[in-house]
């Protein structure tokens, strides 16, 4: 009898979910309605009551920021925010002057007039007043709420017969879903205060609205730049569009972080008592010999749980904070774009973009501060793992081993001049189990050439037995890293770590290597040797890290395992040589240390760039001639070819994923190609498997010309060979960094940069061509 039908449970589910979804309805209505108050007076923002937008998006009524007069800081005034506290400057001008929030005005008159229906539910008709004439729908043109009677009376009258009368119902969801939906609420007008015009085109130079009039008498070209806004509004909100993409981005990834913050905070709490409970446990079933270890540990345990609840607090605070500034950029900017007409638009779009335009800028700072943590909020360690590290604590005598213990993270090998270098140690006891002691840890940080000893911090870490160490090395040169942990130096210590200026704080070359006519690829191989391809020359060159020439490899000919004119080249780590054999020759050849032939795959028009696969051990070789990519293995046997023209067209650029004249090719750490092609001024990207993924552009030059390529960590390096005569960096997405050098004979300058390539130790080595050189950077 209990048993519900499929109709029935059908029926039921969609009672449920459309009361769900008239409680998110009513939520967030109650949640604009406090956005369309001022928090000053809490009275609805009008038209009388305009509200004017501060340096922190929030809304303050024009009438409360008079009467709330700056405060003179200098020869600034300043009003501070009611609700966040927040400074704004105050325009010269006075309050008039600063940016109305049109939007909101828009959906105070919407939201006032779902309040007035939600009144008027099972109320008398407006218009007849009739006893029982209970209201059934609404006429725009009266501006009434009339009953049934009334809606036959408009039908019948043939002056009222044009009206738009909408159901009751009807007309209030309507105002529903204007108001939380993107449609805009009204269209209005704005005028010119000063001619009386309506406000019709925008001057660029002033940033603001004009109308005709202005054009001729205040605003007169060539000195300012104006237009009609119906001909900017399009790309003036899609600017703002993309900017909005990016930061909503930025948000959803800060929202995940919070929401794992929280869970770890819970999860944490949850575990509290359990580890408490498990420590005491523990310790009551050792001998009299481990009583005294109780307490101690005991504490520490307290501690760390505290430490990493007070971490977690914080940083639950930082990224709230964040998410709700965020969270207000998102809401003004979309209000603003979905409830404003163009010309208000356009007042407020400056403004706005500001706002985005800084948030973006601020996008990596955003994701190492608030996101990038996922380490510092695991769980603690489960209690069975707890109590047999108590129980084997009495024969590993209380203390970590030197032998046992690890260290782990970048700072161990290599660090940037200006930048913290990190590193975390693990401690263990000597049976590999994570010491829940404190230890006393000291690391001494000293520059190697004089000894000078630099300043280092050490923190416990979230997790038990881990210590946090950072340090910031302000000069270039190897450092010496010294660790000790109680007293003990621990296993493969002292760390030697290079420090090197980043390669984005352009300061020149670090070394220049004379005497390089015709370098024209350059490879750097695990045993710390440099490969040069002297391309008129007919030989390698290989150099020492010092860049003393120590043998050359190959001579001039057309013979197996000859050369002529060898351009790409890479180098693996037994030292065997991938070598492209230019234009006569058209092939690659794989070379021994000593230049004896191992192997060759013929069939090349012009080869250039050669690419050896860190993941799946295949070659891959820039085949400019015939416009492609050929992928080998390690013997040099074809696997495939891509980017070959696959129909025919008369131009290139029609074609997605067709190669021009492919130069240099480089593998990212997802295992993508990115291949510079040089005709078009284009890197092309594909998966390793050749499929196409998307095209990185200059947007600062129309002749780009890259030419080499490689990539470290999320930087790409591209020279720009041909006239801009520089090294541009781009991120992995395709974003451009910057760019470096200009074209002359000067240390830091170039003339034609063919090729590049990175070293173990992370130096950027630039084959600059004409100039008859390598520069080290």
């Amino acid at each position: 009898g209990n048993v519900l039908t499929m109709a029935e449970a059908g029926a039921q589910l969609q009672e449920e979910q459309s009361s769900k979804e008239l409680r998110r309805e009513t939520e967030a209505l109650q949640k604009l309605k406090k956005q369309l108050s001022c928090p000053k007076c809490r009275r609805f923002f009008t038209q009388q009551a305009q509200p004017k937008l501060l340096a922190c998006l929030h809304s303050v009524c024009a009438s409360c920021l008079v009467t709330r007069e700056g405060v003179r800081k200098g020869l600034k005034y300043i009003v501070a925010c009611p609700e966040c506290g927040e400074e704004t400057e105050l325009p010269k001008t006075g309050v008039s002057s600063l940016p109305t929030a049109y939007f909101k005005v828009h959906l105070t008159t919407a939201y006032m007039k779902l309040e007035r229906a939600e009144g008027k539910k099972a109320a008398n008709c407006e218009e007849c007043a009739g006893a029982g004439a209970t209201v059934t729908a609404f006429c725009s043109d009266c501006d009434r709420f009339i009953c049934r009677g009334c809606v036959e009376k408009h039908q019948m009258m043939k002056v009222l017969t044009g009206h738009k009368i909408e159901p009751f119902e009807t007309y209030k969801r309507a105002l529903q879903s204007q108001i939380l939906s993107s449609h805009p609420v009204m269209q209005t007008s704005l005028s010119c205060s000063k001619h009386g015009e309506p406000l019709k085109m925008y001057c660029k130079t002033c940033h603001m609205l004009i109308c005709k009039d202005c054009t001729v008498l205040d605003h007169l070209q060539p000195r300012h730049k104006y237009d009609f806004i119906q001909r900017l509004i399009s790309g003036q909100k899609s600017e703002l569009q993309q900017g909005l993409a990016a930061v909503n981005e930025i948000h959803s990834t800060v929202a995940v972080a919070l929401g794992e913050a929280n869970s770890a905070t819970e999860m944490l709490s949850q575990q509290r008592d359990v580890v408490y409970t498990t420590i005491s446990a523990s310790f009551t079933t050792l001998i009299e010999s481990l009583e005294h270890c109780k307490e101690k540990v005991l504490t520490s345990a307290k501690e760390e749980v505290n430490m990493k609840l007070k971490q977690l607090a914080k940083h639950i605070e930082k990224l709230e904070t964040r998410a709700n500034e965020l969270e207000d950029l998102i809401h003004v900017c979309e209000q603003s774009l979905n409830h404003t007409t163009d010309q208000e638009f356009m007042t407020l779009k400056r403004h706005m973009m500001a706002h985005v335009k800084e948030v973006n800028a601020k996008r990596q700072q955003y994701m190492v501060e608030l996101v990038d943590l996922p380490s510092m909020f695991l769980p603690v360690s489960c209690t069975d793992e707890i109590s047999q590290t108590i129980l084997a604590h009495a024969e590993e005598h209380h203390s970590p081993s030197p032998t046992k213990t690890t260290v782990h993270g970048s700072g161990t090998k290599r660090a940037q001049v200006g930048r913290d270098a990190r590193f975390t140690i693990h401690t263990r006891y000597p049976s590999g189990r994570a010491c829940i002691e404190k230890s006393e840890i000291s690391v001494k940080v000293s520059l190697s050439r004089t000894d000078d000893v630099i300043k280092s911090s050490v923190t416990p870490g979230v997790e038990l037995g881990t210590y946090e160490v950072s340090y910031r090395p302000e000069e270039r040169g190897q450092y010496e890293v010294s660790i000790e942990v109680n007293n003990r130096a621990i296993e493969g210590t002292p760390l030697h770590v290079t420090a090197r200026p980043s390669k984005l704080d352009w300061t020149g070359p670090l070394r220049v290597i004379s005497n390089q006519e015709w370098a024209w690829g350059v490879a750097c191989s695990s045993a710390r040797e440099v490969y040069v391809t002297k391309n008129y020359h007919h030989v390698i060159s290989v150099l020492n890290k010092d860049g003393q020439q120590i043998r050359t490899v190959g001579i001039k000919g057309q013979k197996p395992g000859h050369l002529w004119s060898p351009t790409g080249i890479a180098v693996n780590e037994e030292g065997l040589i991938y070598v492209a054999d230019g234009a006569e020759n058209g092939r690659l050849q794989k070379l021994n240390r000593n230049g004896q032939l191992e192997a060759v795959y013929g069939q090349l028009s012009h080869p250039q760039g050669v690419l050896l696969s860190q993941r799946n051990d295949k070659v891959y070789v820039c085949d400019k001639g015939n416009k492609r990519i050929v992928v080998l293995d390690k013997n040099l046997k074809l696997q495939k070819t891509f980017g070959e023209l696959s129909r025919p067209s008369g131009d290139f650029h029609e074609v997605t994923g067709t190669l021009v004249a492919p130069h240099s090719v480089a593998e990212d750490g997802d295992g993508n190609l990115f291949v510079t092609d040089t005709d078009i001024g284009f890197i092309q990207v594909f998966t390793e498997n050749g499929e196409y993924l998307r095209t990185i552009s200059n947007p600062h030059s129309e002749m780009f010309a890259p030419t080499g390529i490689c990539i470290e960590d999320d930087l790409i390096f591209v020279s720009d060979c041909c006239d801009n005569h520089q090294v541009v960096v781009f991120r992995s997405s395709g974003e451009f960094v910057t760019s470096y050098g200009s074209f002359g004979k000067l240390d830091g300058q170039f003339h034609r940069p063919l090729s590049l390539a990175l070293d173990a130790d992370g130096y950027l080595y630039v084959c600059d061509y004409n100039n008859g050189r390598i520069q080290v950077f």
